[in-house]
Formats: C-alpha cells, sequence, structure tokens
C-alpha cells in the first residue's frame, strides 16, 4: 500500500492542473493522496500502521480512478463528495463551487461583530453548499442565518447540508443577491457576508482548468470588464436591509479589494477597511451609517454602473455565455462510401481556446444507422474543418436521401462538450 501511496502522490504533485489552493504543492499531493486512499478503503483516515498492508484488488481499482480524476483537475472535494470547513463536514457534489478555505475569515469577521448582540440577523450571499452560513449558524447559535444563491444545485446542495447537520437556524433561500429575502428584514439585518464572482471577463480564459471544468462558471465571473459587477449591485441593495450600524464583510482577490472599497464608500458606506485573509484574498468591510448621509450616492447610479454587465442580471446566462464561447461545430455534408454501407462527413468548428477534443458521429437513415470511431480534432479557432467517416451497422444508404447526423464533442478527459454537440439533417451527395 506505501508504494501505491507514493505513486500517487507523485502522480497528483506533477499534474499539469495548477492547484489554486496556496501553500506547498507537495504537501497537497500528500494529503490528498491520504484522503483519496481513505476513500478507497472505505475508512475515515489511513495511519502509517496500515501503510505495511495490501491493497485488494478492487481497492486498488478504486484508488487508480480516483487519483486518475484528482490528476484530470477534479478538485479533491467533489471527489470526496465533501470538504471539512471550520470543522463542518460539508456536502459537495459535481458542479457546485467547492468551498474555500479562505472563506474562514467570513466566518470569523461575521461572529466577532454579532457575538453581543441577541438573536442576530446574519445573511450569507452567494453560499454555495451554505459552508459559511453553516460555520456561523453553528458557532453562534444564537443567531438567524439566511443563506442566499441564485444557483438551483447550489441551493438543493445547502439545503442537503442544513439537514444533515441539524442546524435549525439556517434557512436557504434561492435569491439574486439580497432580493429573495423576506420584506420583514428590511433594515433589520446585522450582519451580512459575501464571496461574489469577480473575475473580470477578459482574466477567465487564464483560469485554471480544475475550476472551469467542474465549477459553475456564473460563481467565479460576473461577466464585467473589472469584475466588480457584482460588487455594484451588491452596494446598491445592502443599505435597505442592513440596520443602522449594521456590518458588511466581502471577500475579495487582493488587487480588487481597494476598487471595491471605493465603490462601497461612494455608496456611502462608513468604516471601510482591508483586511488581510488567507491564501490569497483580502476582506472588504465596513458598516451601515448610523444616520442617513446626505451625500448618499443614489443607487440608481451604481445600478447604471452595474448594467454595463448584462449577465449580471441572470447569472447562469453568464454561465452559458462562458460555455457558448469556448466550442462551435456544424455539419456541412454527408457523402456516400463505396458499396453505400457508410457516409463520410464534412463539417467545420472548433473550440475557442485551442483545446484539444475528440469527435464522434451517429448517422440514422429510417432503421439504418452507421458509427464513426473517434477523431482527434485539433483546432486553433471556430472554422477548422473535419471529416468523419462511419460505417453502418446493418443496412445501406441512399444517395440524395435526407439522413440525421449527430457530432458529438468529447474533452479528453471523458466529458462531452454538451453544449457543442450538434445534430442536422442533411441530403446524401
Amino acid at each position: 500500500m506505501a508504494d501505491a501511496l507514493a505513486r500517487a502522490e507523485l502522480a497528483i504533485q506533477s499534474s499539469p492542473n495548477p492547484d489554486w489552493r496556496g501553500g506547498h504543492r507537495s504537501l497537497h499531493g500528500r494529503s490528498d493522496a491520504r484522503l483519496l486512499l481513505a476513500d478507497a478503503l472505505g475508512v475515515s483516515r489511513v495511519g502509517e500502521s496500515d501503510l505495511s498492508r495490501t491493497l485488494g484488488g478492487s481497492e486498488r481499482v478504486r484508488f487508480g480512478e480516483l487519483v486518475d480524476r484528482r490528476v484530470a483537475g477534479e478538485p479533491l472535494a467533489q471527489i470526496l463528495g465533501y470538504a471539512i470547513f471550520r470543522g463542518l463536514r460539508v456536502g459537495v457534489p459535481a458542479h457546485v463551487f467547492v468551498p474555500r478555505a479562505s472563506s474562514a475569515r467570513l466566518v470569523e469577521e461575521a461572529v466577532s461583530r454579532i457575538e453581543r448582540r441577541s438573536g442576530p440577523a446574519v445573511v450569507d450571499v452567494g453560499t454555495g453548499t451554505g459552508a459559511v452560513a453553516l460555520a456561523v449558524a453553528n458557532e453562534a447559535p444564537c443567531s438567524r442565518v439566511w443563506a442566499l444563491d441564485i444557483d438551483p444545485n447550489a441551493v438543493a446542495a445547502a439545503r442537503r447540508n442544513v439537514d444533515d447537520l441539524g442546524l435549525p437556524n439556517v434557512t436557504v433561500t434561492r435569491s439574486n443577491l439580497l432580493r429573495g429575502m423576506p420584506s420583514r428584514l428590511r433594515g433589520r439585518v446585522d450582519m451580512v457576508t459575501a464571496h461574489l464572482p469577480y473575475v473580470s471577463a477578459a482574466a477567465f480564459d487564464g483560469l485554471p482548468r480544475q475550476l472551469t471544468e467542474f465549477e459553475p462558471c456564473a460563481a467565479l465571473s460576473d461577466g464585467s470588464n473589472d469584475g466588480l459587477g457584482a460588487v455594484r449591485r451588491l452596494a446598491c441593495e445592502l443599505p435597505a436591509w442592513l440596520r443602522p450600524g449594521g456590518r458588511f464583510a466581502i471577500e475579495i482577490s487582493p488587487e480588487l479589494a481597494k476598487p471595491t472599497a471605493a465603490v462601497l464608500r461612494l455608496a456611502g458606506f462608513a468604516d471601510l477597511c482591508c483586511l488581510e485573509g488567507e491564501y490569497g484574498t483580502q476582506l472588504v468591510v465596513g458598516r451601515q451609517p448610523r444616520a442617513r448621509s446626505p451625500r448618499r450616492l443614489s443607487a440608481a447610479i451604481l445600478i447604471a454602473a452595474a448594467a454595463l454587465s448584462p449577465a449580471l442580471a441572470d447569472p447562469a446566462a453568464a454561465n452559458a455565455s462562458h460555455k457558448k464561447n469556448q466550442a462551435k461545430y456544424d455539419v456541412l455534408s454527408a457523402e456516400l462510401l463505396a458499396g453505400d454501407h457508410g457516409l463520410v462527413v464534412h463539417g467545420r468548428g472548433g473550440c475557442a481556446r485551442g483545446d484539444r477534443v475528440f469527435l464522434t458521429v451517429t448517422i440514422k437513415q429510417g432503421g439504418r444507422v452507421a458509427r464513426g470511431a473517434w477523431a482527434k480534432h485539433s483546432c486553433t479557432g471556430l472554422q477548422v474543418p473535419f471529416t468523419l467517416t462511419a460505417n453502418a451497422t446493418s443496412g445501406t444508404f441512399h444517395k440524395g436521401s435526407a439522413t440525421s447526423v449527430c457530432v458529438s464533442v468529447w474533452k479528453r478527459n471523458g466529458r462531452t462538450v454538451s453544449d457543442a454537440r450538434v445534430q442536422k439533417k442533411v441530403t446524401i451527395t
């Protein structure tokens, strides 16, 4: 078992997929490998004494599959199905934003600000799996916490975590920022925490693969040119919900901390400052003024600025727009093969970022079906020609007749690029 663990550590450390968690890469390789081995064995942890025994056949296969997924860039939390956050085991399903260790700083800030209040109301915006909201509710049991997210998958995951952890003081609501809050809480919220999407549209293509392929794009980028679109919208909505003197904390990247504080300062918030976070993040914190300031900027101006990022109105649209720009394929024609037992399909397409993909083709005409083998398509743009050959499993095809051609696009890790799949009726020539 020790040899298998050592090989797994080396494979993870040598993976070309960047690790965004910070810290020393070799430490992550070691801890990831041990956690994956424990999962393969069905135990909570692997001790030194366990390494002397031999892996069984099924255990070895299972461990190898888990390591391959990690090497391919899939986040550890999604492979295991959970993450440990502030001592809580938080469920993390596929395609939901993975809790960051850096967000523990949000919990500390929130708990320190509400600990002296009686029955404080706390709101966590962009809750994802609910990790921050759950931790606040656990560490401040007298609080009432609302966990908000617009992603229905995230909302479902957060609700499962609330049930699993048995925290009755957490309410999970699907909401676009603060719009889904109950009206009775207007002007009564004590603390708002937020981990907003802040990657600019231009920087999105440079993100590590394990982020863009396994986490929702709308949780990473708001589609704005400067990454501050969601911050501007939140700055518009916060004044209506925070009580006088109510606090907020926003997790952001270091380079956007000062611009974020500037937006909030224009919106009239007081005591603004940037706090050092962990793993390369910062917190921008501040409070609602105890009295309305005559200098407070009109919310309409901030909303107009936020409108520079149309995708903000619907984060799902931002998700779709990123995917839409990744790949596009089209079928142009289908020619009869000699013997009439198959077809040659011509088309064009590609991936905007120059990804290498594989194409398969399925052709149907009446009761006849033809399937084509995998064909590599190395593309540097969206108009690269491709040719696929498909042989019929039974029957023959006829020139001049219409046939349904379906081309599927696959990543190297065996995942389909579903939005690039094309199905089209063409006439056989």
